[in-house]
C-alpha cells in the first residue's frame, strides 16, 4: 500500500515546489537556489513539463538513472522512456520499462500531477520517478526463493507420509504372509493337482481358479518384496545394455499390444547399480506405458547425460494421468487401473530402488498427452 500512497504524497508536495520554481517573478534569488538544491539532491528523479512540452526541470536523479542530461533530454526522448507519460493528464503509479541512454534497462516507478495557475489553467505537469530495478529483482529472488521452498516441504512431507506407508505396508505383508501365503500355497497345490485329471469345463473353471490364485501368491510376494527389499550388489553398470536387454525380454508384451518401440540412446558413462533391479525399474515403466495405450501407440526409450547425471526418459502416448494424481502416483497402493490390473505398487517399488541409487524420478503427464518418465542416476565417479 505504502509503494502507491508514497509516490502520490511525493507528488502533491512536488507540485508546490515546482510550481513555485515555475513562477520565479515571486522569488527572490535565494530562494530560486534553494528549491534548486532541493530538486538536485533528492535521491529520485523529478521533472516538469510545461504545456507546450518543453522540459523546466530536470534534477541530478533524472540524469544520473537516464544518462541524458538536461541539455541532451527533448520530449521526444522523455515519451521514449516513459511511452504514457502524457501533459494533459495525471498518472497516480504506474510501473515501466526504460531504455536508458547507455542501453541499460531499468524498471522504473512513476507518478505525475499536473500543475495549474492560480486560475486553475493547466500550466504543465510534474513527475516523480524511481528506480525500482533492484528491489523488483530482489523481489523476483524472493518469490523464486519462497517457490522453491515450498516445494521442498511439499516433497519432503510427501516423503515422510511415503515412509509411514511403507512402514504399514511391511506390517500388513507379513501378516498376509503367515495369514494367505501359506493357504494361497496349498490352493495353488490342490489346484494343479485337479487340473491334471479335470476335462472339458471343469478343466476350464480350474484354469482360471489356478490363474486367480496365482495373481493372488503374486501380490503377496510384492508386498513381502516392498517391505523387506533385498541387499543390493552395486557395481558399474550400462545402463544402454540394460535397456536393451529390457527390452528384448518384453518384446512379445510390446507386439502383442501393438507399441511400437523408438530408442534414442546416446553413448552414456557408467552408473553404479545393481543391474537387476534397475531392470525391474525398467520393467515397470514400460509395464505402465503398455498399460496407458491399451490400443497401440509408441514407446520412445531414450539416454543421455545432464548435470553429472545419467538420464532414461520413457515416454508414452497414452491415456496420460490427470494432473491431480501426479502428486500420488509413488504412493503405495495408488492406482489409476481398473480393479485386477494392478496392485499400485509397481511405480512405489521403482521409487524405492532408484532412492537407494542415490537418484531420482519424476514424471510429467497430462491427461491425453501422454507420460514421461525421467530417471536419473549419478554418473560414475572412480575417484569417489
Amino acid at each position: 500500500m505504502l509503494e502507491y500512497i508514497l509516490p502520490t504524497i511525493a507528488i502533491l508536495l512536488l507540485v508546490v515546489v515546482v510550481y513555485a520554481y515555475l513562477d520565479l517573478r515571486r522569488l527572490g534569488e535565494l530562494d530560486r537556489e534553494y528549491l534548486n538544491l532541493i530538486l538536485d539532491n533528492a535521491t529520485i528523479a523529478i521533472f516538469s513539463i510545461d504545456s507546450e512540452g518543453d522540459i523546466k526541470s530536470w534534477n541530478r536523479a533524472s540524469e544520473r538513472v537516464t544518462g541524458y542530461s538536461k541539455e541532451e533530454i527533448t520530449f521526444d526522448k522523455l515519451k521514449i522512456l516513459f511511452p504514457d507519460f502524457k501533459i494533459d493528464s495525471r498518472i497516480a503509479s504506474q510501473e515501466t520499462r526504460i531504455k536508458c541512454k547507455d542501453g541499460s534497462l531499468k524498471t522504473m516507478q512513476y507518478s505525475t500531477d499536473l500543475m495549474r495557475d492560480a486560475g486553475g489553467s493547466p500550466i504543465g505537469v510534474v513527475c516523480v520517478a524511481e528506480d525500482i530495478t533492484k528491489r523488483k529483482k530482489i523481489e523476483q529472488q524472493l518469490k523464486e526463493y519462497s517457490e522453491q521452498l515450498e516445494k521442498k516441504v511439499e516433497e519432503r512431507t510427501r516423503a515422510l507420509i511415503r515412509s509411514e506407508k511403507l512402514a504399514l505396508v511391511g506390517q500388513v505383508a507379513v501378516a498376509l504372509a503367515h495369514e494367505i501365503g501359506n493357504p494361497l500355497t496349498n490352493a495353488s497345490l490342490y489346484t494343479q493337482l485337479l487340473l491334471k485329471k479335470a476335462r472339458g469345463e471343469g478343466r476350464k473353471k480350474l484354469s482360471i481358479i489356478s490363474e486367480q490364485v496365482d495373481a493372488a501368491t503374486s501380490t503377496v510376494k510384492k508386498l513381502l518384496d516392498f517391505s523387506r527389499p533385498p541387499e543390493y550388489e552395486f557395481r558399474k553398470v550400462d545402463v544402454n545394455r540394460e535397456l536393451s536387454r529390457t527390452l528384448e525380454i518384453m518384446q512379445p508384451q510390446l507386439s502383442k499390444t501393438n507399441v511400437k518401440v523408438i530408442k534414442n540412446l546416446d553413448s552414456v558413462p557408467y552408473v553404479m547399480a545393481d543391474h537387476l533391479q534397475l531392470q525391474q525399474v525398467f520393467v515397470n515403466l514400460i509395464n505402465n506405458a503398455c498399460h496407458a495405450m491399451p490400443d497401440g501407440g509408441r514407446l520412445l526409450v531414450s539416454t543421455r547425460v545432464k548435470n553429472e547425471h545419467v538420464e532414461i526418459e520413457i515416454s508414452d502416448t497414452g491415456e496420460g494421468i490427470p494432473k491431480e494424481h501426479l502428486g500420488r502416483i509413488f504412493d503405495p497402493f495408488f492406482t489409476t487401473k481398473k480393479a485386477g490390473k494392478g496392485t499400485g505398487l509397481g511405480l512405489s517399488i521403482s521409487h524405492q530402488i532408484i532412492e537407494r541409487h542415490s537418484g531420482s524420478i519424476e514424471v510429467k503427464s497430462g491427461v491425453g498427452g501422454g507420460s514421461t518418465f525421467i530417471v536419473r542416476l549419478p554418473i560414475f565417479n572412480k575417484e569417489a
